[in-house]
Formats: C-alpha cells, sequence, structure tokens
C-alpha cells in the first residue's frame, strides 16, 4: 500500500513538475505587416521641422548620414493643433539585417500664448519653436515631445528569426513561445523581440519573454495573459 502510495505521489509529482514548463504550441498572433507607404507633409513648415528632427536624431543618437540613408525610412510626417499648441510628428521604418520596426517620433512646434506649463525652459510662447527649443523640449520630454533613441548597430546577433526564436525558448526554458513583436528598447536603444506562451497547466498564466537582438540578454516574467474587468 506504501508503495503504491508512494508511486501515485512520484507521478502526481511528475506531472506538474512537467507542466509547469509546457507551453500551449498555438500562437493566437504573428507579427503585424509593416507598412511601407509614405505620406509626406509637403507644407514648407512640415519640410523645415522633419530637418530638424534628422538634425536631432542623428546627433542625439551618434549616427552617420550613410547610415541614416541604409537603415532609415521616413514613411508619414504632419503637423497637428491639440491643447498646449502644435505639435510635429514622424514616422519611419528601421531596417537591421532582417528585422525592420516603424517607429514614430513628435515633438511640439508652437507653444499656445496663454499655456503656462514648463516655464523653467524659457520657451517663447505664440511662435514657432528653433532648433535650439525643440533640443530642450526633447531632452525634457515636454509636451509628450521625444525622439527616439537608437544604436549605431548594422547586423544582429542572430541571423533569422527563427534562430532567435530557438534561443529565446531555450533560455527561458518552456518548449514553445509565440513571436508577438519586434521593437527598440527605449532605454538601450536597441531593437528587441517579445514573445509569449501560455502555459497549459495553469488558467490564464502565461510567460513573458524578451531578447536583445544586439547582445543576446534574455529577460522573462510570469503574469496574467488577460486582465478581466468588474463593474
Amino acid at each position: 500500500m506504501k508503495q503504491i502510495l508512494f508511486l501515485i505521489s512520484i507521478s502526481i509529482l511528475l506531472f506538474f513538475t512537467s507542466c509547469e514548463k509546457k507551453c500551449a504550441t498555438s500562437c493566437r498572433e504573428f507579427f503585424r505587416e509593416i507598412d511601407t507607404t509614405t505620406n509626406l507633409c509637403t507644407d514648407p513648415i512640415c519640410e523645415e521641422y522633419q530637418d530638424i528632427w534628422k538634425e536631432i536624431f542623428l546627433q542625439n543618437n551618434g549616427l552617420t548620414e550613410q547610415y541614416f540613408n541604409n537603415h532609415i525610412k521616413i514613411l508619414e510626417t504632419d503637423i497637428s493643433d491639440w491643447n498646449s499648441g502644435t505639435s510635429f510628428s514622424i514616422c519611419y521604418n528601421v531596417t537591421i539585417d532582417w528585422a525592420v520596426v516603424r517607429k514614430c517620433d513628435s515633438f511640439i512646434i508652437k507653444i499656445n500664448e496663454k499655456e503656462t506649463t514648463y516655464p523653467h525652459l524659457f520657451l517663447p510662447r505664440g511662435v514657432f519653436l528653433t532648433k535650439e527649443d525643440i533640443i530642450k523640449v526633447v531632452e525634457w520630454r515636454a509636451f509628450s515631445s521625444g525622439v527616439t533613441k537608437l544604436t549605431f548597430d548594422k547586423i544582429l546577433k542572430f541571423n533569422s528569426l527563427n534562430e532567435a526564436m530557438a534561443f529565446l525558448t531555450k533560455q527561458s526554458k518552456v518548449n514553445t513561445l509565440c513571436s508577438s513583436d519586434i521593437y527598440i528598447n527605449r532605454y538601450t536603444g536597441r531593437l528587441s523581440l517579445k514573445a509569449y506562451a501560455e502555459y497549459e497547466c495553469e488558467s490564464n498564466k502565461c510567460i513573458f519573454a524578451e531578447l536583445d537582438l544586439i547582445n543576446g540578454e534574455v529577460t522573462f516574467r510570469d503574469g496574467a495573459c488577460r486582465i478581466s474587468c468588474f463593474h
């Protein structure tokens, strides 16, 4: 009898041990298709701030004109009004090896005369801002302004998405991961890969994993797959 109970206990232990790291093999969604359609604003003011954006983008990231031409494609530019003033926005693709990431930046170019926030920046009101002013608002991320941080990388550590996923899956110690996105890490400026999988044996429990495609660093965590709202 003791031997039977022992074998049952071992079986249960093995079941939950194997179950703990076994993930669902079905992936709900793969990468969204990268849009390459261009829609550039031709207003002279828009073109002026596109040039300013490019200068700041290259300067902040230590990138060369040649690097920009080889890896960056501008897709969309626009000028829009909102509560605090007028902002310039730009969307573009960053291509490194086989990976393509779509990014969008924006910054305020004209602050409303009655706007009183960020007084310490001593920015003019009611007139278009200079490049020096834009540098200030980007540095302080004032008025939701920002320019993407991007490292001077030309090749990835992995030869393909499949190779990167195989490495990330092995390092995460699960049998399956579903790739979900390639993005630029806002803190490091490097291209990274996101992936996830749902544990088969636990309801609404997923593993979320990320891989730095430049240096191969892996991070992962467990968490709820879906968050329910109760009213």
